[in-house]
């Protein structure tokens, strides 16, 4: 039961610290259009305003309308935005993303990254009290029902916080030329505040999603996806360019 509690209080953590990455945007768009046809996660993310879409693989293991979209960023100078729609609440399906107006967009994020919190919330006091009452019946010691208490008392104290933006920080590795890149690391926030949101395997994804496009990355160990939805057909992603500024390059 220790791990139980242990583990809602890590979720509960891991929600706060991602609830720190985003804010609402004033813009209205999802489906932002540039004159580049090829654009790179970093370099974008400094100079325009886009909505992209974490979405998992469909039943045929690929991507499609019927992905569901576990996560959404808002991405505009240099700084992400994360709303988690991943948890107990139901999922909306990458078709179903594309039909929404760009208000009905934003006001889904909001809705559904508070309602995910206050349910992960939920399940961890829950389970503390659950903890506390099943030690106190055992005659555990006092030493152990005053660290069930503490752990109760932080999981309670936590309070929604509504997504601000953070600050994108990218790390990368190199091929075997040294030239180019071939995995990106993608974070937002500083220190202990800093969460990883995504590492980019291959740029090149685009499928037709009813009346767009559903273009970007795969991820890292079958993650999924990471696509933003266009009405440019021509639209393509790629690596970032190691000479990016502000980019950290790793060794293999």
């Amino acid at each position: 039961m220790k791990k139980l509690v242990a583990i809602g209080i890590t979720a509960i953590s891991s929600l706060l610290i991602i609830s720190g990455c985003g804010q609402n945007s004033n813009s209205s768009r999802r489906t932002s259009s540039v004159q580049d046809n090829k654009i790179a996660f970093y370099k974008d993310a400094q100079q325009n305003d886009r909505w992209w879409f974490r979405a998992n693989a469909d039943d045929n293991d690929d991507l499609s309308k019927s992905s569901l979209v576990t996560g959404i960023w808002h991405t505009k100078d240099g700084k992400v935005t994360f709303y988690t729609t991943l948890g107990d609440g139901k999922l909306l399906s990458l078709g179903k993303i594309s039909k929404l107006s760009s208000d009905e967009l934003i006001a889904y994020a909001k809705k559904k990254d508070a309602s995910e919190f206050k349910s992960s919330h939920r399940s961890a006091v829950r389970a503390a009290k659950d903890k506390l009452a099943t030690d106190k019946a055992s005659g555990m010691p006092a030493a152990d029902l005053k660290s069930d208490t503490s752990d109760l008392k932080q999981v309670e104290s936590y309070a929604y916080s509504a997504p601000k933006p953070k600050k994108i920080k990218l790390e990368a590795t190199v091929d075997s030329s040294g030239k180019s890149m071939n995995t990106e690391i993608v974070y937002a926030g500083t220190g202990y505040h800093q969460t990883k949101e995504m590492t980019i395997n291959s740029p090149r994804v685009q499928r037709t999603i009813f009346d767009k496009y559903a273009v970007g990355y795969v991820l890292e160990d079958n993650e999924g996806y990471a696509v933003t939805l266009t009405n440019n057909k021509k639209l393509e992603t790629k690596f970032d360019s190691i000479k990016t500024k502000g980019i950290t390059i790793n060794d293999n």
